[in-house]
């Protein structure tokens, strides 16, 4: 994971209603200021990456109502893009 995060990897989630936010990858919520989106790997308690899931947030906000996806028990359908090449080594790292 480390060697991921070197490389200073950016997403793009985009929802099915057109809404999309930029994500830079981080360990910790407070990497980015408040109000900014991030995406990061979850704190599931288990030493096997390919067991924890990467997970959307916004610090001190709320990642679902800037994307306007509304009712939570909803699915909404969401894709997760690549803003520039990461090493297929880095990626291997997570599962």
């Amino acid at each position: 994971f480390d060697a991921l995060l070197e490389q200073k990897p950016h997403f793009t989630l985009k929802a099915q209603n057109g809404k999309s936010l930029n994500l830079p990858l981080k360990r910790t919520f407070g990497e980015v200021a408040q109000g900014q989106p991030l995406i990061y790997l979850g704190s599931k308690r288990s030493p096997d990456l390919s067991k924890r899931f990467l997970e959307v947030a916004i610090n001190c906000g709320d990642a679902a109502q800037a994307l306007e996806l509304g009712h939570p028990e909803q699915p909404a359908r969401l894709t997760l893009e690549r803003d520039h090449p990461v090493s297929p080594k880095a990626l291997s790292l997570l599962g």
